[in-house]
């Protein structure tokens, strides 16, 4: 794609939380492409319908998960628009903003405490 000048990457990460490997690694891909055509956007999916939380044997009868068809819309949508990201549904980008609220041990500890009972029941 730099060899062509054009094309872009959608790139679906992990909503940033601690220690944001996938949102950093994005946000690296960017910058190593800046100044080239090729345009980066990562994609914060939030809970996604899939059959990952089955596989792991989770308790999500009280979760609210987004069609994939609504998250790929979303990031479309927004790669055609320009954006330099995209956090798909009001939940997900709600649940972004924790790690700028509390620390990242905290944040960690949260996030742990929700899922601990979810998959190790």
């Amino acid at each position: 794609m730099k060899q062509t000048h054009s094309g872009g990457i959608i790139n679906v990460a992990s909503t940033p939380l601690p220690y944001q490997a996938v949102y950093g690694a994005s946000k690296a891909l960017t910058g190593e492409l800046l100044g080239s055509q090729v345009k980066v956007m990562p994609l914060y999916p939030g809970f996604t319908e899939s059959n990952s939380m089955s596989k792991a044997k989770a308790d999500t009868s009280t979760m609210k998960f987004s069609p994939a068809s609504k998250v790929v819309e979303d990031g479309l949508t927004a790669f055609a628009k320009g954006k330099t990201y995209k956090v798909s549904g009001l939940a997900s980008y709600l649940n972004s903003l924790v790690p700028r609220l509390f620390s990242r041990k905290q944040t960690l500890h949260n996030v742990a405490n929700m899922f601990k009972d979810r998959i190790l029941s």
